[in-house]
């Protein structure tokens, strides 16, 4: 992925880059809590970690454009520590919330076997599945929602680029009307 980045540069609109390489990374999670076949986990973990570089790229870009030189150290720095501050959560969370509630609720006779279980299977190691499912499908939507929120789509044309490049319709996020003849 990041030899990738390193060559193509990206797309030409890194914030729909952003959101589009983070559904697929989300994909690859969700699709891993249905399967139990090491080579095709494999593969998916090999897509997710292909995303994360590529993902990552296209919002630093978006963020170099946004914030002024003065104040990228200040801001960079805040980010990386709120983005850096979920991981250890995250890893305390799951834990016990696979153990001690997904893995009890996908048992035989649990209260989610019948439906839950039905896609992802039921027994040991189907909690931290409901987890990879539920944190996949949650990236998917959270990128949906990124993709059309409006005020993200415009990151995507750089502070001080030239108006007369964007459409009419870029500009003012309606459709191009026919230009009277």
């Amino acid at each position: 992925g990041g030899a990738l980045m390193t060559i193509w540069g990206g797309p030409p609109r890194p914030a729909l880059g952003a959101a589009a390489f983070a559904a697929l990374s989300g994909v690859a999670i969700a699709a891993s809590a249905l399967t139990r076949s090491v080579p095709i986990l494999s593969a998916l973990a090999a897509l997710f970690f292909f995303c994360i570089p590529l993902m990552s790229g296209c919002s630093q870009v978006v963020w170099q454009r946004a914030i002024p030189a003065e104040l990228q150290g200040r801001v960079f720095a805040a980010r990386a520590a709120i983005a850096m501050s979920a991981m250890p959560l995250a890893s305390l969370a799951a834990g016990p919330l696979a153990d001690q509630v997904f893995e009890p609720a996908l048992a035989s006779g649990g209260s989610l076997a019948h439906s839950l279980g039905g896609w992802i299977g039921v027994g040991p190691g189907r909690g931290i599945a409901a987890i990879l499912l539920c944190s996949g499908l949650l990236a998917i939507a959270t990128a949906a929602i990124a993709a059309a929120f409006r005020p993200l789509q415009q990151l995507d044309h750089p502070v001080g680029a030239p108006t007369e490049l964007l459409t009419n319709a870029e500009r003012t996020g309606s459709p191009e009307s026919p230009s009277p003849r």
